[in-house]
């Protein structure tokens, strides 16, 4: 799969995970998407399939039900279908050696968040030798182009940064929205709409 020449040799992969709750320390991974993306911002799935996982997870007790409604996501189906988190991990490091890169550079939205949950999940040692120290976020991108707009006494364009939001203004579609696959496929097409964009001239 072709990739920006500027990466060298590493990987432009949108990653979105779902959790239990908001507090990594806490809570857990219960879906997660590493979805490779080719020069031009966009998936080829036949090509390189996505990382595409549900994980049980280990304390089902302390998941936060305003979580669990927005993912949609019923623990009883989870702790049915899931897959124990070390058996992910693993699955995840197959993955990845599968792939024709050096490390993944990352994309997401509020990548923070994914990040810190990432790293509960596999460890530093092993999320420093995968992913890349440079990630591109588009709710980083939103808040620049705020700024920017705000120096030039210009109308900001992006009152709000969710992911939904900026959907909205981007017109991009999200059918799937709060999954973990929808949630990087439409992470992607708001991030390619952003580097077209002429505001960023």
């Amino acid at each position: 799969m072709n990739q920006m020449t500027h990466l060298n040799k590493n990987m432009l992969c949108v990653i979105d995970v779902e959790t239990t709750g908001l507090e990594s320390k806490t809570h857990e991974i219960i879906e997660i998407c590493i979805l490779p993306l080719n020069s031009f911002i966009k998936p080829e799935m036949n090509e390189c399939p996505p990382f595409h996982m549900f994980i049980k997870p280990e304390h089902p007790e302390l998941a936060s039900p305003q979580a669990l409604k927005v993912n949609k996501v019923k623990l009883s189906d989870l702790m049915l279908r899931g897959v124990d988190k070390y058996k992910a991990a693993d699955a995840f490091d197959e993955w990845f050696a599968n792939l024709d890169c050096k490390k993944i550079v990352p994309l997401a939205q509020n990548w923070p968040f994914d990040r810190s949950f990432i790293i509960e999940w596999i460890g530093a040692l092993t999320f420093n030798h995968i992913f890349d120290y440079h990630p591109r976020d588009t709710a980083v991108v939103a808040n620049y182009l705020n700024d920017r707009a705000d120096q030039r006494s210009e109308k900001c364009p992006f009152p709000r940064i969710s992911l939904g939001y900026l959907c909205s203004q981007l017109d991009v579609q999200n059918p799937d929205a709060h999954t973990a696959l929808g949630d990087c496929i439409a992470t992607a097409e708001v991030y390619r709409k952003m580097l077209q964009s002429g505001s960023l001239l």
